[in-house]
């Protein structure tokens, strides 16, 4: 978990304590944290009975005779490696999407995980504080997990399902309601998460676009990472990232409480050209990028298969940020010594 949250596990130890059956928690909009997680500490009801997978007896079973039946051989120690793998799972998930299908309709339930464990690593090391936004906290929280993704997709495949993600159902329903209202409103607290994110993602866009969208990312990380057990100023780390990117932030948090006009835009197919150059060989991704609308918006680009090794090589970023003006339409031109094979486009909030 250290490893893949690059946060510090701040105690000594850390327990599961049994409670009562009916012992149960409410997720609410400005933290990801529940009751069930304090501080070294995990609730979970006794002997784990919401839980299949703390059934380690059948777990181990079912690991041997599912093995046999696929013709491969497993030894207990390697089952019981896997039913523990299971329980671990049960810390690293933020949310838990069920699909259900009933008479060829299809319902997509989205629940927070109260035993998500990412509140042990950072809602119990640091608090970014702001006297007028008391939400502030759940957005850097929120940031800090963006930046160690690969994937900017994480709930596409539930459009095969349900015809749209959370990111787009947001997208829909922030042009009549505002964030602070979405935040407030029950009805809509299974979106929570997915506004979290596109609404810090929209704050510190611009700043990604001057400073880059890594260098940014890591900037905040070693920000909030080098603070903890202290209170910070959301207002001053606004601040120092004004100075890093000279980028205002009020007229984009004055409109947290109104609902939003969004960007629209359209693109061209991106083309891949293979150059050759004094005995070298290039290849020059080119595409077309249109704001058809008369607000300003931010697109990020991505390409997976090279976002890992351009960060140690020092080539192109494989994954960056294009401010387009109203009605602005640009000709976005990259070179890599190899290939791109995908090309991701996330148009944030449009």
């Amino acid at each position: 978990m250290e490893r893949d949250w690059r946060l510090d596990y701040p105690f000594k130890r850390f327990s599961i304590v049994e409670t009562p059956a009916f012992f149960t928690t409410y997720p609410r909009a400005w933290t990801q944290s529940q009751e069930t997680m304090q501080p070294g500490i995990a609730y979970f009801p006794e002997n784990g009975y919401t839980f299949f997978s703390y059934d380690f007896a059948k777990q181990i079973e079912n690991n041997i005779k599912w093995m046999t039946q696929s013709g491969r051989e497993i030894t207990e120690r390697d089952a019981t490696v896997n039913a523990f793998m299971n329980v671990l799972w049960t810390f690293f998930n933020a949310e838990s999407n069920m699909v259900m299908i009933n008479n060829d309709k299809v319902t997509v339930n989205n629940n927070a995980n109260p035993y998500y464990a990412y509140a042990q690593f950072f809602n119990f090391s640091y608090n970014i504080y702001s006297t007028e936004w008391t939400f502030v906290n759940r957005l850097i929280e929120a940031y800090l997990q963006i930046a160690g993704e690969q994937n900017m997709f994480r709930n596409s495949w539930l459009r095969n399902y349900a015809g749209l993600t959370f990111e787009e159902k947001v997208n829909i329903v922030i042009q009549d309601k505002s964030f602070v209202e979405l935040l407030s409103d029950q009805n809509y607290l299974s979106l929570v998460q997915s506004l979290v994110r596109l609404n810090v993602l929209e704050l510190l866009a611009s700043v990604e676009v001057v400073y880059g969208l890594e260098e940014t990312r890591e900037y905040v990380f070693d920000y909030v990472k080098n603070r903890p057990f202290v209170n910070i100023s959301f207002e001053e780390f606004l601040d120092s990232l004004n100075v890093l990117s000279g980028v205002d932030f009020e007229p984009i948090m004055s409109g947290w409480d109104k609902p939003k006009s969004l960007p629209s835009y359209n693109f061209s197919l991106p083309t891949v050209t293979k150059i050759d150059y004094r005995g070298d060989q290039l290849y020059q991704l080119e595409i077309i990028a249109a704001n058809l609308s008369d607000v300003e918006g931010i697109v990020t680009f991505q390409i997976p298969s090279m976002r890992s090794q351009s960060t140690m090589t020092g080539d192109q970023a494989a994954r960056w940020n294009v401010k387009l003006g109203p009605g602005e339409t640009k000709r976005i031109i990259r070179q890599w010594p190899e290939s791109p094979r995908t090309l991701d486009v996330n148009t944030l909030m449009s």
